[in-house]
């Protein structure tokens, strides 16, 4: 449970220093305030961070691609439009979620 917990919060203080470093644009589309899109990105983050996780744990690792693919699909005109902010972050997202499933797995075989 704390691995999902650091999972979580970890990604998105994570998220939030690439975004200051590396992206000079929001998330936000033609017509949807900054604040908006930033607020749906976080949802679907989070609900993102638990699905990797749980792949993670159960050891379903051929679905972390379709959890990828899938994103990169529905995503596909926004990443075009800004490629850093979506691509980038949904690979720090999907790393950080992958180690701390990762972590949460050896902690409960006995490993660590």
């Amino acid at each position: 449970m704390l691995c999902l917990v650091l999972a979580m919060l970890g990604s998105e203080w994570l998220l939030r220093w690439y975004v200051r470093r590396y992206v000079r644009h929001g998330p936000a589309e033609a017509g949807e305030s900054p604040t908006d899109a930033a607020g749906v990105g976080r949802i679907i983050g989070k609900c993102e961070n638990i699905i990797i996780f749980t792949l993670v744990c159960i050891g379903s690792f051929d679905g972390l691609g379709m959890v990828l693919a899938a994103k990169s699909i529905a995503r596909m005109e926004a990443i075009r439009k800004n490629p850093s902010y979506y691509l980038g972050g949904t690979l720090l997202n999907f790393v950080w979620s992958m180690l701390a499933g990762l972590l949460a797995k050896a902690l409960a075989i006995g490993r660590v």
